[in-house]
């Protein structure tokens, strides 16, 4: 109420005497700070207001006088000036109340306390306003880790700023600085930006949800480009890195082939009845899909989140590249080997070119030399002769087990070496062993079938 004919802050209190007397002012929502000071000072309005009391927190009115004349309505105002004082300290957050009382502000009567009140939080919040328009007009884009987060604090900071109206970043402005801090990480977008906004007639009318608009383009924009990174960076990735995502996939210093050798060739061939290797067959891990290429059937098809093995094939030699020689040693030329041992290296078709065989054997007793004859006795043109089969004979548990090994040999190799060497073989199921019986033979692995599974 402003001051009418002498009023002052008793003169609504006299009018209103008996209602002061019994009226119990209602609580409200306490002030927390700046977030909502403004809907606070409505509440303590609208309540003041029903008690007639809403003078008291006026400082424009002045408070009575202390006179002979007067004394009661001086009594009366003192008395409901410190009632609304307890009243307004009651809906204060003790944080604020804390505030407000180290302030140094005077706070002795209602409108005095109201006062300190909006000045230690408003005063409060028109700094931080500063602060964070300070913040926005200073951000740089290399003191954030992605664009995403840039954009997001800086709409933060303008929504901030724009709280108190003394620090209101206008939404042009704010698009021009957004521009201005992303033109490095999108060039193409800042400058089309910049041009569509210098094209417009109503410039200065830009709302802000046109910058709120631009903001999410910007983000868009960002994503897009981190995506075609992201596949060009997959693209370029070593193959063999992603294969480790697979399960049990070698380590990426070891070859693929040694790698299935590990397993094979492991005394810890199942596991609670299980193949060691893919946990779910009831099969040994040398017999098992995953790792011996030869043996899976037609239909079989690998899960994506196992490793499987994949050796490459071996190019053949064209006779140009180099002679191939083939080795012919059984049980009956054997009269040095164990009897229980035996090699039939006939039946080859291959490449034999340029070799006086009779000579060369002559010169050589230990080297091996192609045959003339097959395995059925039937004679076979050197020019088809090839260096793919190894017949070997065993016996296990007094039961002759003949087995298929694949192989080539090269020119003036030692027929003892090779011999020697599949002795040495007592896996079947691999290292170039297969089974002759169920026609499935297996090629033995080298450093040049480590392949690429994505190929």
């Amino acid at each position: 109420m402003n001051q009418i004919n002498g009023a002052n802050q008793a003169t609504n209190l006299l009018n209103n005497t008996i209602i002061l007397e019994t009226i119990t002012l209602d609580s409200i929502r306490p002030l927390k700070g700046r977030e909502n000071v403004d809907l606070w000072e409505d509440h303590v309005r609208w309540v003041l207001e029903a008690s007639f009391c809403e003078d008291l927190i006026n400082k424009d009115i002045p408070r009575p006088l202390l006179n002979e004349d007067r004394n009661s309505d001086y009594a009366l105002w003192d008395k409901a000036s410190r009632r609304i004082k307890v009243w307004l300290g009651l809906s204060l957050d003790p944080t604020i109340q804390r505030e407000v009382k180290v302030s140094g502000l005077p706070q002795v009567y209602a409108d005095d306390f109201y006062h300190a009140i909006i000045t230690c939080v408003k005063g409060a919040a028109i700094c931080q306003a500063t602060d964070y328009y300070i913040q926005a007009t200073r951000m740089k884009r290399s003191d954030y880790n992605s664009v995403n987060q840039y954009i997001q604090e800086f709409v933060n900071a303008v929504n901030a700023a724009n709280l108190r109206p003394a620090t209101i970043i206008k939404p042009l402005s704010a698009t021009m600085i957004l521009i201005d801090g992303l033109k490095d990480d999108i060039p193409m977008w800042a400058e089309n930006t910049r041009h569509e906004l210098y094209k417009r007639i109503d410039i200065d009318e830009l709302a802000e949800k046109e910058f709120l608009r631009y903001c999410n383009e910007a983000k868009d924009r960002c994503r897009e480009l981190e995506r075609d990174h992201l596949k060009i960076m997959v693209a370029k990735a070593p193959r063999a890195r992603l294969q480790t995502t697979r399960k049990n996939s070698p380590p990426r210093d070891v070859k693929h082939w040694k790698w299935v050798l590990k397993w094979i060739n492991s005394e810890k061939q199942r596991v609670n009845g299980k193949c060691a290797f893919c946990e779910t067959g009831e099969h040994d891990a040398k017999s098992c899909y995953y790792l011996v290429p030869t043996i899976r059937p037609g239909s079989w098809t690998p899960r994506s989140d196992m490793w499987c093995y994949k050796a490459q094939k071996t190019k053949e030699k064209s006779a140009s590249e180099s002679h191939v020689r083939i080795a012919q040693y059984t049980k009956k030329e054997a009269s040095s080997g164990s009897d229980d041992d035996a090699f039939d290296m006939g039946g080859f078709t291959g490449m034999v070119r340029g070799i006086d065989q009779e000579s060369d054997h002559k010169s050589r007793p230990n080297s091996c030399v192609a045959p003339t004859t097959s395995k059925s006795n039937r004679r076979t043109p050197p020019s088809t002769f090839n260096h793919k089969r190894i017949n070997y004979k065993k016996k296990i548990n007094d039961i002759q087990e003949e087995f298929l090994a694949l192989g080539r040999l090269e020119e003036h190799q030692d027929l003892k070496e090779l011999q020697n060497l599949l002795k040495r073989i007592r896996d079947i199921a691999y290292n170039g062993l297969g089974n002759v019986n169920t026609n499935d033979p297996v090629m033995t692995p080298t450093d040049s079938d480590d392949y690429d599974e994505n190929d």
